[in-house]
């Protein structure tokens, strides 16, 4: 009788035990496959952003710029797919508004020979851009951690207008000049940033002419380089 009842009890412990062992790894795995695949450092993340950048370069001849006063903005949503704990590659959609002020001396032949008191040449541009991720922190868990981006984005100058401010009979006038002729429809650029987790400094470089050749204008400033903000968590 006592030989059975040890047989019994050590049969129900060795089944309890393996009963544990396999409930802890389902839970280990229930818990993870919980996470989903949604997420700042999971296969795909969707997030907004925004930047403010400086234009700056080559002042040429004919088509100087007010100094301090050249800005960028950029609005859009970009997709991160997650390829491995370091490279990610992305997709995303914009919105560009650019501010070129053109100084007023008698050298200016761009956008014309006029003397104003204040000239501006505005462009605003959907666009779209690619761009692959390199990842730095392995170990950051569900978050974005710092990360360096390579790029390329095109846009389309859909509205382009020329605003010229100047004072006739002592009073101010501003002229609205709208989807100016010299402009190229197409733009593109380079982009480079470096952050970690929303901000980042970002830096571009436009690979494209700004001014249809068959017009001869000297070219403007092609680098720009500021700061972005996203929703990155």
């Amino acid at each position: 009788m006592k030989p059975r009842f040890i047989i019994t009890f050590v049969c129900i412990l060795f089944s309890s035990i393996t009963f544990s062992q396999e409930y802890v790894l389902q839970e280990k795995t229930t818990d993870f496959s919980d996470i989903g695949k949604e997420g700042p450092n999971l296969f795909k993340y969707t997030f907004w952003y925004f930047n403010s950048t400086y234009s700056f370069g080559d002042n040429k001849k004919g088509a100087e710029l007010s100094p301090l006063a050249l800005h960028n903005s950029n609005f859009g949503t970009r997709l991160k797919l997650k390829l491995n704990k370091y490279l990610a590659f992305g997709l995303g959609l914009n919105f560009h508004s650019s501010t070129f002020p053109i100084k007023q001396n008698s050298d200016k032949i761009v956008p014309d020979t006029m003397i104003y008191k204040k000239q501006i040449i505005e462009l605003r541009s959907p666009g779209a851009e690619a761009f692959i991720r390199i990842n730095f922190n392995k170990r950051r868990g569900n978050m974005i951690g710092t990360f360096l981006d390579f790029g390329v984005l095109g846009e389309h100058n859909t509205f382009s207008t020329i605003s010229n401010t100047y004072y006739k009979d002592a009073q101010k006038h501003i002229e609205k000049i709208r989807k100016i002729s010299f402009i190229e429809p197409f733009t593109g650029f380079a982009v480079v940033r470096f952050g970690h987790n929303f901000f980042s400094v970002t830096a571009s470089y436009r690979l494209t002419a700004l001014f249809k050749p068959s017009y001869n204008f000297p070219e403007l400033p092609v680098y720009s380089v500021g700061l972005e903000l996203s929703t990155h968590k």
